[in-house]
């Protein structure tokens, strides 16, 4: 079984309605179905803030049984320097306009196009479904001091920019988003990218599990990713081909990473930025 606070809430009117908890204030039916699923002899994968291994489960594991607490601090957590440029690797940055836009799949979709390409490719992961989907390098960002954060991105992108010619970050939520804008900013700031990818869901209107809070204006979000990561926002990732013909007013590629030939569309858009004017045009001719 797996868990996150996120799933917390209540159902009203056809939308899921998030409450906010503080780490390890769960409800007594998560308490009391954990428990049974230790005694029950089943592992337990848990993405909560808690530690489940810090509570009383631990004492109740038979030989062979697993918790894994994914949601754990890196072991080094250095400072930003900002000293240091990649030496081998170019960087796409996914961000986007909100939670559960389609980040981490526009960024597993491009890492994907380019193997088939054969760059030598790498994805940097910054939260824990990154880490149980696989990274070459990956940490819980949201579980470092923010002092530290912008910091443990760039060791993390340090690390692997020797063994690949191309980077895969995606970052969390929006830097305009109240709650996690803070650690959008650090993960775009810390990975000092080439080129952004900019995700959208053209659809909606307001905040994921914050409905009463409005998404931030669509251009003037853009411009401030620019602003904050230094590199252009280069295409925009989106759902469904209604969606792409809206999105088409912002003059940039706009595609759908699971239609067709999407996730190539928003690969060579990043690319034309390193290549030179052949890139360009090759990218402009999908807009």
């Amino acid at each position: 079984m797996a868990l996150t606070e996120s799933d917390f809430g209540e159902s009203l009117d056809g939308k899921f309605l998030h409450t906010p908890r503080d780490p390890g204030d769960l409800p007594d039916l998560w308490w009391d179905e954990i428990r049974t699923a230790v005694r029950g002899g089943l592992h337990v994968i848990s993405c909560l803030h808690v530690q489940l291994l810090e509570t009383e489960l631990a004492g109740m594991l038979s030989e062979g049984q697993r918790i894994v607490d994914v949601r754990r601090p890196h072991d080094v957590l250095p400072k930003y320097s900002g000293r240091v440029a990649r030496r081998r690797a170019k960087l796409i940055h996914v961000a986007g306009s909100d939670c559960v836009v389609g980040k981490r799949t526009t960024a597993l979709q491009i890492h994907r196009e380019a193997l088939s390409r054969k760059i030598d490719s790498g994805y940097v992961g910054t939260g824990q479904t990154c880490l149980l989907a696989g990274c070459t390098e990956g940490a819980i960002i949201d579980r470092t001091p923010v002092f530290q954060a912008a910091g443990l991105v760039e060791h993390l992108v340090q690390q692997a920019d020797a063994r690949h010619d191309l980077l895969i970050i995606k970052g969390q939520a929006s830097v305009m988003h109240p709650a996690f804008g803070g650690l959008a900013s650090a993960i775009l700031q810390g990975s000092q990218p080439d080129a952004v990818v900019f995700a959208h869901d053209a659809e909606r209107a307001s905040r994921y599990h914050w409905d009463h809070l409005p998404l931030a204006d669509l251009e003037t979000e853009i411009r401030t990713v620019e602003a904050l990561g230094g590199a252009p926002v280069v295409a925009i990732a989106t759902r469904g081909r209604d969606s792409v013909r809206r999105l088409r007013h912002l003059g940039l590629p706009v595609a759908d990473v699971l239609d067709g030939d999407g996730a190539a569309v928003l690969l060579d858009a990043a690319e034309a930025v390193w290549s030179g004017p052949q890139g360009a045009d090759r990218a402009g001719a999908v807009r």
